[in-house]
């Protein structure tokens, strides 16, 4: 047999002591003074170590009272009185028990009705205990029962088991207050053992099967689960994460709810990165807001993780647009003319940078080619992928009724068959080919001087609303290589096959005339220039870069490039009479198709072997 309650954990004590009346009596053992009973006729409860003591309110039977008082308590007990006053049970029982002239039959009789006092309180008990987590009057009225209880079959195994019991549970309901009172203002617990969900552990590893604590575990799961809605609402997504790591170490989340929850936040992360990039581009695309996208991008990065692809893919469009505008490079296009019709098929040559001009490495060389130095191109730009055509300059004449230099002076030069050299012809004009005949509406214009062609940008301009020019000499060599470093655009020594018209020693013309210089073992098909597109394009995705025509370019020509632009830029002095033509043409030699080959020509020049193409600003 148990002699002894057992002690409560501290906790339990200071949460017992404070919701026990004031006024209770908190010695060990009983205190021999008479109750008393309250204005409403209840007893007061006093408090012992470990739970509420019972003070009986005072009953005095003397000897010869004995039976009459038990047939009282006989009667209070077919009454269900056990307790609450001096006409109750227990209070007579305890009365009769303590007079010492009692009867062994008064004795028994006495024992028998304090027996069915306490079992039926122990009934009432244990119907009220499953009720304290959810009724504070049962809890109130339980309580009662235990402090009665305890003081009057104080050494009963029954009574030690519904007092552990009682316990048990009372502290459990006090935890489970504490723990709703913390969930409703919103102290979840930083920590597994901290706030509401502390609380409710704290219950369930006494109470393992406490329903009102794995409720309450599973809303401080969900309570979680809505603060990762509200931080993300407001795009504090490390937050919304935050507050989701929190709600998935609350339980197992064996229905889900974290992991549902973690996808939905992950798709409004994902919709609002997207809703930021579109932002970005549509910025970019439509005023060339480069602000709005950086704006857009930093905001992306903040709420971004570590990887995202929407944010690299806004970081590269911002990137290709400080470059290339709204374009990539290597991309095609052609600018509508509101007249009808559409501008020449530019490409955009990427942004970087390249040496220009001769090493000395190249024996053939000149000094106007040197000193070989950087250039670099901040921004891209876009080239037409092959020369101004007859068709498209003919547009130009018929808009603008332009009268070329040639027209203004009657003639041009010409290659004659006949004698194999150059000779000059009445009635040759833009309209004509490399003898005078005329030429097919693809062949790439010739017999056009540098004003002709400046001209035709400047109308260009004019109805596209683009700038459009002439190439600088440096743009033209940087877009000739598209890459390369040697002595010619596609390398060194003789091409191993057709890939630009050019002088080889395999070409032949109509009356079998062959070139005495030219490209050992070399053939393209071609005696004068070939239309346009006949050859594949190079690296950059330009065609007859190095051959078919030379072509004018913007910069005037100059002995060195001593103070050359370092940025792209045409080398323009005012009044300058010569311009710099660049790339080989279908009659030049090996050593004028050289990549850094430049030469200047009298800006009235017009013959069958310059002609030009157009570069666009992005």
């Amino acid at each position: 047999m148990r002699n002894r309650l057992t002690p409560l954990p501290a906790l339990c004590l200071s949460l017992l002591a404070a919701l026990s009346p004031a006024g209770c009596d908190r010695d060990a053992t009983p205190k021999a003074v008479a109750a008393k009973a309250d204005t409403a006729g209840r007893v007061r409860v006093t408090e012992g170590p470990a739970l509420e003591r019972w003070i009986p309110p005072t009953v005095t039977v003397g000897p010869e009272q004995v039976d009459t008082a038990l047939d009282q308590a006989d009667l209070a007990a077919k009454n269900h009185q056990w307790f609450l006053d001096s006409e109750s049970v227990l209070p007579i029982v305890l009365a009769v028990e303590s007079n010492a002239t009692n009867t062994p039959g008064q004795l028994q009789r006495a024992k028998s009705l304090r027996k069915r006092a306490i079992d039926a309180l122990l009934v009432d008990g244990q119907a009220l205990l499953p009720q304290l987590d959810s009724n504070p009057t049962a809890l109130d009225q339980a309580r009662t029962i235990a402090a009665v209880i305890r003081s009057a079959a104080p050494g009963e195994e029954r009574t030690f088991a519904f007092l552990d019991e009682f316990e048990r549970r009372q502290v459990a309901a006090l935890l489970n207050g504490q723990a709703l009172a913390a969930l409703q203002r919103k102290d979840l617990g930083d920590a597994p053992d901290q706030g509401a969900q502390g609380l409710y552990r704290q219950v369930l590893r006494t109470d393992p099967t406490n329903v009102v604590a794995q409720q309450g575990l599973a809303q401080v799961e969900q309570a979680f689960i809505d603060r990762a809605r509200f931080e993300a609402n407001r795009r504090l997504y490390h937050l919304s994460a935050r507050a989701l790591r929190q709600g998935s170490q609350v339980r197992s989340d064996a229905d889900g709810n974290v992991a549902a929850a973690t996808k939905e936040l992950q798709t409004h992360r994902t919709r609002y990165l997207q809703l930021l990039k579109a932002q970005g581009i549509a910025g970019l695309a439509d005023r060339g807001d480069l602000k709005l996208a950086r704006a857009q991008l930093v905001e992306m990065i903040r709420v971004s993780q570590p990887g995202e692809p929407l944010v690299a893919e806004l970081s590269t469009r911002i990137e290709l647009f400080q470059h290339y505008g709204p374009y990539r490079p290597g991309q095609t296009f052609t600018d509508e003319m509101p007249s009808g019709g559409r501008g020449p098929r530019m490409v955009v040559v990427p942004h970087g940078a390249f040496i220009m001009g001769s090493t000395d490495a190249d024996p053939q060389a000149n000094k106007n080619e040197k000193p070989a130095h950087e250039v670099r191109f901040a921004r891209g730009f876009a080239m037409a992928e092959h020369e101004v055509t007859v068709a498209e300059f003919g547009r130009f004449i018929a808009a603008t009724q332009h009268r070329t230099r040639a027209s203004r002076r009657g003639f041009s030069t010409i290659y004659s068959e006949s004698s194999g050299n150059y000779a000059r012809q009445s009635f040759v004009d833009w309209y004509s080919d490399f003898h005078g005949a005329k030429a097919a509406m693809n062949a790439p214009v010739m017999h056009v001087s540098v004003r002709d062609a400046l001209a035709y940008v400047q109308w260009l301009t004019e109805k596209t609303g683009h700038e459009y020019r002439l190439p600088s000499e440096a743009e033209f060599e940087y877009a000739l290589r598209a890459g390369s470093a040697d002595v010619f655009p596609w390398g060194s020594g003789s091409p191993k096959s057709p890939i630009e018209n050019l002088t080889g020693l395999r070409d032949v013309s109509v009356s079998g005339r062959r070139w005495a210089n030219g490209f050992e073992g070399y053939g393209d098909g071609y005696w004068g220039p070939a239309p346009v597109e006949q050859f594949a394009a190079n690296a950059f995705g330009l065609r007859d870069m190095g051959g078919n025509l030379s072509e004018w370019t913007a910069d005037c020509i100059h002995a060195s490039f001593r103070r050359a632009p370092k940025d792209g830029k045409a080398w323009v002095n005012s009044g300058c009479r010569s311009y710099v033509t660049k790339g080989g043409s279908w009659a030049s030699s090996p050593a004028q198709t050289r990549s850094a080959f430049r030469v200047g020509i009298d800006a009235d020049t017009t013959n069958a072997k310059i002609g030009f193409r157009v570069v666009r600003d992005l």
